[in-house]
């Protein structure tokens, strides 16, 4: 019997990722105020987040009211693959998914933006705008320490005031992160063809992994964007664990179809035409 339970555990770890599942919960407050209650599953060539949101605010177009607040299940599965970031979002209501492409090493210089600056020919300096200061502040069960930095995205640039601290689980947590994004922008062609570039990765996630070893990770970021309707986006880390997860809670659900945006067709065509 116990011979049997074993071999059913193996089979069934033969079908599961050992993952990193770090809840958090991320406040966003500008036009529309969202906060939501995340759970992130973190693994080799995978990350999956899903959501449970609270919106406040917009509008209706009729009578331009604000809408009520509405509660939405959402899921975002990430798939490192190729040299790209390819990200599905998931509609379970309606059984459909978007996708998005983009280059990995494009993510990953949007990584690195908090911590250098670098230009088009893949020359770095450290982030004039990075600052390590030595004030504390308790988040959770951690002692964090204070780092301001800007953050190029997007959408454009930010204000970011990291709180880091020291967390085995949590470090190991992202340094699996940082690897996926590494590994594949080593396969973008425009990196494999510039050696100055896959140089300057390397040596990249190495001072980053530095930078890490000595203050910690974020348990906690503030983030503030202007243009974006003054958009301020608080994450704060509830806990960090590792888990077992089957292996097809990284894929898009069977049956799921992409979603096509609707043609809209032009109200008035004319005929004929000018000679």
């Amino acid at each position: 019997m116990r011979t049997l339970l074993a071999l059913l555990l193996a089979f069934s770890l033969g079908f599961s990722l050992e993952a990193f599942v770090i809840e958090k919960e991320i406040t966003s407050k500008g036009m529309v105020s969202q906060k939501s209650e995340v759970k992130e599953y973190i693994t080799d060539g995978y990350v999956k987040q899903v959501l449970i949101s609270s919106i406040e605010g917009g509008f209706f177009i009729p009578g331009m009211q604000t809408k009520p607040v509405q509660k939405e299940k959402t899921e975002k599965i990430t798939m490192f693959k190729d040299g790209k970031v390819i990200t599905y979002d998931i509609n379970h209501g309606r059984k459909m998914y978007t996708k998005m492409e983009m280059p990995a090493s494009t993510m990953a210089y949007m990584i690195l933006s908090a911590f250098y600056e670098c230009d088009q020919q893949g020359n770095c300096r450290p982030n004039r705008d990075l600052k390590v200061t030595d004030e504390y502040k308790q988040v959770g069960k951690w002692k964090a320490r204070k780092i301001v930095t800007k953050m190029k995205t997007m959408f454009g640039e930010t204000d970011t005031v990291i709180w880091a601290a020291k967390d085995k689980t949590l470090y190991q947590a992202e340094m699996q992160r940082i690897e996926n994004f590494f590994r594949e922008a080593e396969k973008d062609p425009r990196v494999k063809s510039n050696p100055k570039y896959k140089k300057l990765l390397r040596d990249a996630k190495r001072e980053l992994k530095e930078f890490m070893d000595k203050y910690g990770v974020a348990v906690m970021m503030e983030t503030s964007m202007k243009g974006m309707g003054n958009m301020t986006t608080v994450e704060v880390v509830k806990s960090v664990k590792k888990e077992n997860v089957p292996k097809d809670a990284f894929s898009i659900p069977k049956g799921y179809k992409p979603f096509t945006p609707p043609t809209i067709k032009p109200m008035y065509q004319p005929k004929g035409g000018y000679k």
